[in-house]
């Protein structure tokens, strides 16, 4: 594994042969509500933690009950895919770079692999056009693509099996651009190992929150899983909702930052 970061996962949390979802903080906060909504419709339970000294020293607290920065949960939801009969996210709201970035990258693809963990897509997004450059350090997409005036997409596959499920589920497969932050670094060392590891990001505004985006995202997911519930609440109600609960975390979370004088380990919290 990593350096310095460690996969701590139940023991008996059943993970062999899962199909892995990662979501890591996008433009729009896109994968923080994708997350958050697969975690609360796949019915999956909390079950695991990647820790590491750079992680900002921080729980998060709902309902009293308190939550590591990255975490990890497992369930066996309908899948519409082959081998693909149990699930396992990570999901966080804390950016991750630098030497942060490849430790955990190469922890969570050893993890993997020695689960038997053979394919899985990172949540992302990028900023739509017109939107203001983004800074060349943050590590956010920068994509060339077709602007609709749908909400578009574009995928990016480690493997050849990938960019053909892309195409199936009628993803643009994006032909030039620059990917960074963990989806950039964890998909690139996965086409040398050979892992069926793919991104779906999604056109959002980078101003605020985009439930929008984040609901037309969760509708291409559900060609993958049994993820959208017709006979509830519409799926951008949904997404507004919980675009709601995680901008009050990410507001705690800021004014942790500002009150701490360690100015090391928190300047990764996202927000």
């Amino acid at each position: 594994m990593g350096e310095d970061t460690k996969i701590n996962i139940s023991d008996s949390a059943d993970v062999e042969n899962a199909f892995l979802i990662c979501c890591f903080p996008s433009v729009g906060m896109v994968s923080s509500i994708v997350g958050q909504y697969l975690l609360e419709h796949l019915n999956l339970n909390f079950n695991g933690a990647i820790s590491d000294n750079r992680i900002p020293a921080i729980s998060l607290v709902q309902d009293g009950r308190p939550m590591p920065p990255v975490r990890i949960y497992s369930g066996t939801p309908i899948c519409k895919v082959e081998k693909c009969d149990k699930v396992v996210l990570i999901s966080s709201e804390f950016k991750v770079g630098g030497e942060l970035a490849f430790s955990m990258r190469d922890a969570i693809l050893n993890w993997a692999i020695s689960n038997n963990i053979s394919q899985g897509i990172f949540i992302d997004a990028f900023a739509k056009k017109g939107s203001p450059p983004a800074d060349p350090n943050s590590g956010e997409p920068i994509v060339e693509y077709e602007d609709t005036p749908d909400i578009d997409f574009v995928g990016v596959a480690a493997t050849v099996e990938g960019l053909k499920l892309l195409e199936k589920m009628d993803i643009p497969i994006l032909e030039q651009g620059l990917i960074g932050g963990m989806s950039g670094v964890v998909l690139g060392e996965a086409r040398r190992l050979e892992l069926n590891l793919f991104s779906i990001l999604v056109e959002a505004d980078p101003r605020f929150p985009d439930a929008r985006a984040a609901s037309a995202l969760i509708e291409k997911l559900d060609e993958i899983l049994s993820v959208v519930d017709l006979d509830t609440t519409p799926l951008i109600k949904e997404a507004e909702r919980i675009e709601d609960q995680i901008k009050n975390m990410l507001e705690h979370q800021l004014q942790a930052q500002n009150a701490s004088k360690d100015n090391s380990p928190n300047n990764m919290l996202y927000g």
